[in-house]
């Protein structure tokens, strides 16, 4: 065997560029392993099962019946409408305080839809609400330093948890948790853990945000570990949407592991 190094034409340089990629793709493999293993998360490579890149119809799929739905968020009602549609027997449990976007939710509801004017957190109480020009944006946080929207007046709300809210109308189960809170998301699930601990929860859905996009929101990341810790896993994420070469936001869908 030759001293020399293997060329450009030589099988041996094929199989020696071909296990380095290899190394490299690995490295970084286990680079991103290191940092979900970090936050107490674990990537196993699996077949997906009917898993699609519409989480409506994975929550349809997974959300089965669907009895039971919580929409944390509602906004003008956008998601009113497609939960009406895919489950019409459903009893749907909303919440927007933003008072426009409620005046336009109210006109998507039909008969098994309660629409509730408050938010959901993890303290009960009256809070200053930031209602922004786009009520899509309109959250309990200042704006950041990434955001494109301006407040364009307050209003003091009604916070009520989840876990309270769920024993005063008598619901022991949510098949379906749909939170789109701007930023305050985190709040919402806190509020939320005893349900959340007995796994009465089936689906969660979540939007996560990585932009700064307002003052003082916390890691979304931190809400994936926390929902590990109890029980619950990804099922994929959806819809995202990106900043130049960078992530902005995320859905996240998932499902709790039973024993």
């Amino acid at each position: 065997m030759s001293g020399n190094h293997p060329t450009r034409n030589d099988p041996e340089w094929a199989l020696e560029e071909s296990l380095s990629r290899y190394a490299a793709d690995m490295g970084l493999k286990n680079i991103v392993r290191a940092g979900f293993s970090s936050l107490g998360l674990e990537i196993r490579r699996s077949q997906p099962r009917g898993i699609t890149s519409d989480v409506f119809s994975d929550m349809k799929r997974l959300g089965a019946p669907g009895r039971v739905i919580f929409d944390v968020g509602a906004n003008k009602g956008q998601s009113i409408v497609f939960f009406t549609q895919m489950f019409p027997s459903s009893q749907i449990h909303a919440f927007e305080p933003d008072p426009s976007a409620y005046a336009e939710a109210q006109t998507k509801c039909r008969s098994g839809v309660v629409l509730n004017k408050f938010a959901l957190g993890d303290t009960a109480g009256e809070f200053e609400f930031n209602c922004y020009t786009g009520s899509n944006m309109s959250s309990f946080l200042a704006p950041g330093q990434e955001t494109w929207d301006n407040v364009k007046n307050t209003e003091v709300v009604q916070v009520q948890r989840l876990d309270d809210y769920c024993k005063s109308v008598g619901v022991e189960h949510i098949d379906i948790l749909k939170i789109d809170a701007q930023g305050f998301d985190g709040a919402v699930l806190r509020g939320g853990e005893a349900m959340i601990e007995a796994k009465r929860i089936g689906l969660i859905r979540i939007e996560l945000t990585f932009r700064d996009l307002y003052r003082g929101q916390e890691d979304p990341l931190t809400w994936l570990q926390w929902l590990n810790k109890r029980g619950y896993r990804i099922v994929s994420f959806y819809e995202q949407h990106h900043n130049g070469n960078t992530l902005g936001w995320v859905d996240a869908l998932l499902i709790p592991i039973r024993p």
